[in-house]
């Protein structure tokens, strides 16, 4: 048995010309205005990076989440003014952004009317948080390892006084092979 969905009736004889309609770009308008108005001051949003994208002087990524109902993602656009700003703070706490990196960032939301898309220009980020997710992960290998008792191996090793082998990894071409051979 199939149920009859419900629409609105199509009588070319009813008057709609009260009814509310939108043309494309108005509604794309309408959503960034709400946007802007709902978070004004920008908004923190903490995921994964995943999809890291450099693209001229642009880098693009997706901030995802697991949640209990599936995956959560959000575009991120970070322009070079942002990163250019950015810069010295990523420096000095010693973080590259790439993908499996989680990571806080700030930033505003935009709805991008040509591909009718929800993102967020990022400005900001808080450093405390990734490197706070970094120590718990070295946290935890620290304590399989402990576990595992691979941990201490290395310290019952005693250091020969003169190499006796030397592995060289390098390209065939190198000048860093002359320096053994």
């Amino acid at each position: 048995m199939v149920a009859a969905m419900s629409q609105p009736s199509f009588d070319l004889e009813l008057d709609d010309a009260g009814v509310l309609t939108y043309s494309v770009g108005e509604l794309a308008d309408a959503v960034n205005g709400a946007l802007r108005r709902s978070f004004t001051d920008g908004v923190w949003v903490r995921g994964e990076i995943q999809g890291w994208s450099v693209r001229g002087p642009h880098a693009y990524f997706r901030l995802v989440e697991d949640t209990a109902e599936g995956k959560a993602a959000i575009n991120v656009q970070f322009f070079a003014p942002a990163q250019a700003r950015l810069k010295p703070l990523l420096l000095k706490n010693r973080l590259r952004l790439a993908d499996g990196l989680k990571v806080r960032i700030f930033g505003h939301l935009d709805f991008f009317a040509p591909s009718g898309q929800l993102g967020l220009k990022m400005s900001g980020i808080d450093p405390r948080f990734t490197l706070g997710e970094l120590s718990l992960q070295r946290d935890d290998v620290v304590r399989r390892l402990v576990a595992s008792g691979l941990y201490d191996r290395n310290r019952g090793r005693r250091v020969p006084p003169a190499p006796l082998r030397v592995g060289v990894v390098t390209s065939v071409a190198s000048a860093a092979w002359a320096d053994f051979v």
